[in-house]
């Protein structure tokens, strides 16, 4: 919530990233943005701890559930 007056530069990065991802074989992407973000597009601030900056318990839980299953199958992918 804090850094939202920076979306538009993250946006692009991450941007990057995927295009990056998408022409690069072997390579994973998880998109974790879009868990944060409430329906209307602006960042949950139940995803937030009171400072507005840094994620709670909840958002990793979210994370979590991104993650738990890619991570480990691309590092056992790339040990191939």
């Amino acid at each position: 919530m804090q850094r939202w007056s920076n979306w538009a530069a993250m946006k692009r990065t991450n941007d990057l990233v995927r295009e990056w991802w998408q022409r690069t074989p072997g390579a994973t992407y998880l998109e974790t943005v879009t868990t944060t973000l409430s329906a209307d597009g602006f960042p949950d601030p139940f995803n937030f701890r009171e400072d507005g900056l840094h994620r709670n318990a909840k958002d990793y839980a979210i994370w979590t559930n991104v993650i738990r299953q890619p991570v480990p199958d691309s590092w056992m992918n790339a040990r191939k």
